[in-house]
């Protein structure tokens, strides 16, 4: 299949369309990736996903994405503010702020846990962009970095402050990988 470049950006449920954070988002996909980002209209969460608590399934959200996605696009990435939760190999379910699948079509992120907006100097804007480039770029193929703990490709190990020490950046290594899989 040959990559267009195109992205859909799907909000969900308490995230509007024209919210600062979708915006912020497409913002940041086109200037570190390079591609087409369109915003589609905000989604419904499937009632299926939900398991009270601790949320949303995040698998069942990729499934829904991944089915609701229009076929001039090559990725689908779901941005809700409600919590999300994976489950574990020891079926333990845990919060996560972002799950996608490497080479994936879909990938979703919660800005839940991101903490508060105003409060935190920036570091609730940088939290979105990181973990959106990151989720997004697993589904291009790329795998958590150990290369340089700087590359927001880095695992997160479960911890926002993971996040945190991260940069804006996609390292040497993780760009040449995504070269190689787009041609």
């Amino acid at each position: 299949m040959f990559f267009k470049g195109k992205i859909a950006l799907a909000p969900l449920a308490g995230v509007d369309e024209s919210s600062w954070e979708v915006r912020f988002i497409k913002s940041q996909i086109e200037d570190i990736y390079g591609f087409e980002v369109d915003v589609l209209d905000r989604q419904k969460m499937p009632k299926s996903a939900y398991d009270s608590p601790p949320g949303y399934n995040a698998s069942l959200l990729l499934d829904y994405l991944t089915a609701a996605m229009p076929n001039k696009y090559d990725k689908i990435m779901g941005v809700t503010d409600s919590s999300i939760y994976a489950t574990k190999e020891d079926s333990s379910n845990w919060a996560v702020n972002g799950l996608s699948y490497n080479g994936g079509v879909a990938c979703v992120i919660s800005t839940h846990a991101f903490g508060i907006k105003k409060l935190n100097g920036g570091r609730y804007e940088r939290r979105l962009a990181k973990a959106s480039l990151h989720e997004l770029g697993h589904t291009l193929g790329l795998p958590h970095c150990d290369n340089t703990p700087s590359c927001f490709m880095t695992e997160a190990r479960e911890q926002v402050k993971t996040i945190d020490s991260e940069e804006i950046i996609l390292c040497r290594s993780c760009k040449r990988l995504i070269a190689f899989a787009q041609n």
